[in-house]
């Protein structure tokens, strides 16, 4: 697809015991710090502007943000801020709402007070923000799309067994 030597396989699974170590898989040399700041400005501060990268020396997104530095409603804002819509009946009308969830907060909230529920689940993947191939990065954050679809974190299912011990399992795109 990319002209780049990729093998493709679609569907393996691969399990690490994260209890010590987490296992980074590429063939790229990491930065650490790098990772660090990318995971802070999705999961933590729920962002989709570079400048909280860029300020700290992490620069893998600016070729995909506009001048302005937005990736539009990227993995940040699918993490703490998913917009999802809900159809509201009452007596007296039908209408419908736009509901914000804080799927990280939510998560956070769930395992502490129902660690053994199996209803531990978020996802990234929203196919109302998802961008349209044809259009550039620019015309799609304009139309309320991200910039690229998501790569991990489509599906995250959390898991806490009888001992306490938090797994996860996460189906990645890319």
């Amino acid at each position: 697809r990319t002209g780049t030597g990729v093998i493709s396989l679609f569907g393996p699974s691969i399990e690490f015991d994260v209890s010590e170590r987490i296992p980074l898989l590429t063939t790229k040399k990491v930065n650490f710090n790098s990772i660090l700041h990318e995971t802070i400005w999705m999961f933590v501060k729920g962002d989709t502007n570079t400048k909280y990268l860029t300020d700290n020396n992490v620069k893998i997104w600016n070729e995909w943000a506009n001048s302005q530095g937005d990736l539009g409603p990227i993995y940040g804002k699918q993490a703490r801020a998913f917009q999802g819509y809900r159809e509201i009946f009452d007596d007296w009308s039908f209408y419908t709402e736009v509901d914000s969830v804080d799927q990280i907060s939510d998560l956070i909230h769930n395992i502490k007070t129902n660690p053994y529920s199996r209803r531990h689940v978020i996802t990234l993947w929203n196919p109302a923000t998802s961008p349209i191939d044809k259009l550039s990065f620019e015309d799609n954050i304009e139309d309320g799309r991200s910039v690229l679809p998501v790569c991990h974190g489509a599906l995250i299912q959390f898991y806490v067994d009888l001992q306490g011990r938090l797994s996860l399992i996460m189906h990645q795109r890319s």
